[in-house]
């Protein structure tokens, strides 16, 4: 595994390290908000290339042999918006409202990217990008061409959600941006069906995707 120690441990922090791999979206949307908030996470880079994240050790942490986990102290936590939400809590950051309406509103949006958006987008990752790297056949065009309107109907939601607001909750930037980001940010890759630029989709894109965080 490899490590890296973001930012400056305060005694609290002593004890969190971060799993990860850059090539997890759902992994990447953690390590930006980590540098986004400046947290000091100890990041432990697991090694695909071995199979690192089904070995024995690993899978104590996640039995579902993913990344991310988070681990502090004695307490383990895999699902990365679970994560997102638990380190912003933990350094009292906006990113997660204490107000139960506001909160309320940010767990909407992560339970929509999470659901239903994030799982018409997977088709595409596993068409385009999984099967591809993995040489396990060409992309189905079938596949992509049944979740087109799915993912259409969700950009349509999106586009016209944010022609009033610059953020997906109303208390403004919240985990759930990093939690769609971290898909609509790999639309080329991915090649999703994104609309046009010029729309308050693309403007939040660009807004999102402008935020340091996202090239540390």
């Amino acid at each position: 595994m490899a490590r890296s120690v973001i930012y400056q441990h305060s005694r609290e922090w002593l004890a969190v390290k971060l799993y990860h791999h850059t090539a997890s979206h759902n992994a990447r949307r953690v390590v930006a908000l980590v540098h986004h908030l400046q947290l000091p996470v100890e990041l432990v880079s697991v090694d695909f290339g071995t199979g690192e994240q089904r070995s024995p050790e690993f899978l104590a942490k996640n039995p579902n042999g993913k990344v991310p986990v988070l681990v502090d102290g004695d307490f383990i936590l895999w699902e990365s918006t679970a994560i997102m939400a638990y380190l912003a809590s933990k350094a009292g950051s906006t990113l997660a409202p204490t107000d139960a309406r506001a909160r309320a509103d940010v767990d909407r949006w992560v339970a929509w990217v999470n659901t239903r958006f994030g799982s018409a987008a997977s088709v595409c990752l596993f068409e385009n990008v999984i099967k591809p790297f993995f040489g396990i056949g060409a992309p189905d065009d079938a596949a992509l061409a049944k979740v087109r309107p799915e993912l259409d109907a969700c950009f349509s939601l999106l586009e016209k959600h944010l022609e009033s607001q610059d953020y997906l909750a109303s208390s403004g930037l919240s985990i759930a941006d990093f939690a769609a980001y971290s898909i609509i940010g790999s639309r080329e890759a991915w090649k999703l069906p994104v609309p046009a630029a010029g729309g308050s989709l693309a403007r939040w894109a660009e807004r999102i995707g402008s935020l340091p965080a996202w090239n540390a």
